[in-house]
């Protein structure tokens, strides 16, 4: 059975993407959320206490303490603030998104027993099923992805032939690869 798919990724494709990234990271490394829920209530506790303690230093008249204070804390506060902005899966597909070299060229795949082929309008790119390291899905699309962050996004509404539906089962057997859930 032959698969096509033709598309035009939008802005919403990225976000799919990067929460369907994130779901293979937590699944991979279980240790890596762990650590990034820590950092995450460390910025938020420390960002919390900072204030209030020049709150306290101006509201006992320890006026030049906190002064200074202000003055040192602000690029911290800055640093921890962005640091929090960053780690929003929001801001990092609108990133990705500004990124993206070939916003309205469209992109066809064309999947066989052998392979996959990928077309657009400056490349015609052949890949076999032993590049496919892990594949996954949301109720959107199936990502296959080639390493830790990049993926061939496949948006189920795009099949023109072999079907959305059929395809799980197609790739599950060609990849060798279950195919996981994004959460």
């Amino acid at each position: 059975m032959e698969f096509r798919v033709e598309e035009i990724y939008e802005k919403g494709d990225f976000r799919g993407l990067l929460r369907a990234v994130a779901s293979r990271r937590r699944r991979e490394k279980p240790g890596r959320r762990v650590v990034g829920t820590v950092i995450h209530i460390a910025a938020w506790v420390v960002m919390v206490f900072y204030v209030l303690s020049v709150v306290l230093l101006y509201a006992t008249g320890d006026r030049d303490t906190a002064w200074s204070m202000t003055g040192a804390g602000v690029p911290l506060l800055f640093i921890f603030a962005l640091m929090l902005v960053l780690r929003s899966k929001g801001i990092m597909a609108a990133l990705a998104w500004r990124n993206y070299k070939e916003k309205g060229q469209p992109i066809s795949y064309r999947f066989c027993e052998d392979c996959f082929m990928a077309y657009t309008p400056v490349s015609d790119q052949r890949f076999y099923y032993q590049v496919i390291e892990a594949v996954w899905e949301d109720q959107d699309a199936y990502y296959l992805f080639v390493s830790a962050s990049t993926a061939h996004l496949l948006r189920k509404t795009a099949f023109t032939e072999g079907g959305a539906a059929n395809f799980r089962d197609f790739i599950g057997c060609v990849t060798g690869k279950s195919v996981e859930r994004v959460k």
